[in-house]
């Protein structure tokens, strides 16, 4: 069986049907002993320290990397030839150093992005291979790193509360904290610091289940207009084997009936239902739901179900369209489309909105409020954002949110 390289997420057991009242949203599961954190004092580069993180036996891979309420340190190096290199060809992996805590590694790095990508003379975005050059190093058990400049979300928050939703909720998603980043002793600013969708990923979220085949879309979708996924492994792309191909075909045969045993049959419907809920919630006018965009398919052989993975939702929280869309945004997902269309669906996936609201309501604006407070001197310092730190516009858009979202569910009175 084919794999994916590409980062896992946290996932919950595959169930065939929803019936009856829908289970409380899971907690987070118990990882031992807390794990305490100090929040980083923000001087001068030279008396600046690492954050500290208590060390527990209990930490597994990337538990550092990704503790909450942390903002790291990380420092890149870079010849003249590697930068003139990344100005000429910024896809390219160029050889770099970095420095975390303690560790200085030798790391391959490009830069990345669409229309977030920025050259390295401003703000870019990083894709770091870490385990390039010497295929057993690691940093914090990890071989790859994402830095994301956050470039278009005066909030520096969108991907974060995101991503702490999906945990909370049980949908796969990437852990995330954050980093001020130095080039060559330039400070470039406060990055989101997100999980790499690889295959260390797919271990994690998926224990036991992990040899299965991870895709990524470009704008695809399943159906036979757009199916253009690619499967990654080991940085290199092989042309798109049956499985997805089943799916497509599978989706397709059942347009004019069966849609809801099709769902059942063929994926994990909790989490799937849970993710469009989520993506909707959010008003994500880049993810699967509103543009089938930025989400990934990972195929469980074991349990022979699918799962959504989100991914670059930088751009979530940021629009009032109604559950099913609207003249601006409409729904584009064709899963989605066709769940609503379907009373059973339907329903359970009104079930899961309103889920997804109470989860928001209790305990999103204290969240927000605390990570407000964590990056307030990193934000406000950041030399290279484009944009005036605004973190009350995503607390503001997540009252309304909320609010706005109860009421078109409960229709006219």
């Amino acid at each position: 069986m084919l794999q994916l390289l590409v980062p896992v997420f946290a996932c919950v057991a595959p169930e065939t049907a929803l019936s009856g009242p829908s289970p409380d949203p899971p907690s987070e599961p118990d990882s031992g002993e807390p794990i305490e954190h100090v929040r980083p004092y923000l001087g001068a580069p030279s008396d600046r320290p690492w954050p500290e993180v208590a060390e527990s036996e209990d930490l597994g891979d990337g538990d550092r990397l990704y503790a909450d309420a942390t903002i790291h340190e990380l420092h890149l190096t870079l010849s003249d030839d590697a930068r003139a290199s990344l100005a000429l060809s910024p896809s390219a992996e160029v050889s770099a150093g970095l420095r975390w805590r303690h560790d200085d590694l030798r790391v391959a790095l490009r830069l990345k992005g669409s229309s977030s990508f920025r050259t390295i003379d401003q703000k870019p975005s990083f894709k770091i291979d870490v385990h390039d050059a010497d295929p057993t190093q690691r940093i914090d058990g990890e071989k790859r790193l994402t830095l994301n400049n956050m470039i278009q979300d005066p909030t520096m928050q969108r991907e974060h509360a995101y991503y702490w939703l999906a945990h909370r909720l049980g949908v796969p998603a990437p852990r995330i904290a954050y980093a001020r980043v130095f080039v060559n002793d330039a400070e470039y600013g406060l990055y989101s610091l997100v999980e790499t969708m690889d295959e260390e990923l797919i271990e994690r979220a998926f224990d036991g289940d992990e040899e299965g085949n991870l895709y990524e879309s470009s704008g695809a979708d399943l159906t036979y207009a757009r199916d253009w996924f690619t499967l990654e492994e080991s940085g290199g792309v092989l042309a798109t084997p049956a499985d997805i191909e089943d799916l497509v075909d599978t989706a397709e045969r059942t347009r004019d009936g069966g849609f809801w045993d099709m769902l059942q049959d063929n994926f994990d419907v909790p989490a799937t239902l849970t993710y469009w809920a989520l993506d909707i919630a959010a008003g994500n006018d880049d993810g699967y739901a509103f543009n089938h965009h930025n989400y990934l398919l990972y195929h469980a052989p074991v349990a022979d179900r699918w799962s959504f993975l989100p991914w670059g939702t930088d751009r979530s929280f940021t629009r009032q369209v109604p559950p099913t869309g609207d003249l601006v945004t409409p729904l584009a997902g064709d899963l989605v489309i066709r769940c609503w269309e379907d009373d059973t669906c339907s329903d359970a996936l009104t079930t899961r909105l309103r889920e997804v609201l109470d989860l928001w309501d209790a305990d999103l604006p204290d969240r927000l409020e605390e990570d407000a407070a964590l990056i307030e001197d990193a934000c406000d310092d950041d030399p290279r954002k484009e944009l005036p730190c605004d973190p009350g516009d995503l607390a503001d858009f997540v009252d309304a949110r909320s609010a706005y979202l109860r009421s078109q569910l409960e229709g006219p009175s």
